[in-house]
């Protein structure tokens, strides 16, 4: 009988505890600050050893934002904006060792003059202030990034394009990888690679690393599937193609911005038909 006793307390007080853990209040969430008018927001970043953090996504209807916080989260202030994307930042990569911070954006249209040619962005001063980097021009000016990548100096970019098909002007993918060396400290000597396009894959959805390889996640051609690619970058470096620098490529892209302005103001031009007949004045 008393050993009954002993099992019925042990049973009343685990039954005291059981319902004093269902007693206990949730986990208490700290209201922070707001992200002014940001509508999607797909990509943070901390700064180690700071309480900075960056936050990258669709500003407004169209547009492109990145808010940072000097204050853990906060407080929050709109650091850069730009027109149109229907989907904005999509990614903020961080190199520690340049203290350089990278931003992409995706579906850029031409509607706009702030972001055709300008997929890619980098800040030199923790997000304070953004200069862009015109992308190779062979990708047409709405291409845009859908993920990166930094290893060894190198930034993989993984690009769609959008181009005319049968006189359609739609979001035509192409699995496409490059990749930007940024060795030296000048920005201006960075130059851009070609590293290789996917004829099976609709298109690159994301790039991450681990221990030195590079794996690139993307969207089945002809199937509903995702399928994965494995690189050794050792090997990347061997077939890599260099296009140029990204100040030779501005100058590409400007000859073609030019031929492109030329080429409205003639269209626009008023025209004169050759078959009017001289008038006679006498």
């Amino acid at each position: 009988m008393k050993h009954l006793k002993q099992i019925g307390v042990v049973i009343f007080i685990l039954f005291l505890w059981v319902m004093g853990l269902f007693a206990q209040e949730g986990p208490a969430w700290l209201p922070m600050g707001d992200l002014y008018q940001a509508e999607k927001i797909w990509t943070f970043l901390e700064i180690p050893n700071t309480s900075i953090v960056l936050a990258g996504g669709r500003y407004g209807g169209e547009g492109m934002g990145i808010w940072k916080s000097t204050d853990g989260g906060q407080t929050w202030s709109l650091k850069l904006k730009k027109y149109y994307t229907k989907e904005g930042v999509r990614q903020l990569i961080f190199d520690d060792k340049k203290n350089i911070i990278f931003a992409c954006i995706s579906n850029i249209s031409r509607d706009y003059k702030d972001l055709p040619w300008k997929s890619l962005w980098y800040s030199d001063d923790l997000g304070e202030t953004w200069n862009y980097i015109y992308h190779p021009t062979n990708l047409g000016a709405q291409a845009g990034i859908h993920g990166m990548a930094l290893i060894d100096n190198k930034l993989y970019v993984a690009f769609e394009e959008n181009r005319t098909e049968n006189g359609n002007d739609w979001w035509i993918y192409s699995a496409m990888l490059y990749r930007l060396d940024i060795s030296d400290h000048d920005p201006d000597n960075w130059y851009w690679e070609f590293v290789m396009q996917y004829p099976d894959l609709n298109y690159i959805m994301r790039l991450t690393e681990n221990n030195g390889k590079l794996y690139v996640f993307g969207k089945d051609y002809n199937r509903d599937a995702i399928r994965i690619f494995i690189h050794d970058v050792q090997m990347l470096n061997t077939s890599s193609v260099t296009l140029g620098t990204i100040s030779k490529i501005a100058s590409q892209v400007q000859s073609l911005e030019n031929l492109q302005a030329k080429n409205e103001e003639m269209q626009s031009a008023p025209k004169h038909s050759k078959n009017v007949s001289p008038t006679n004045w006498r």
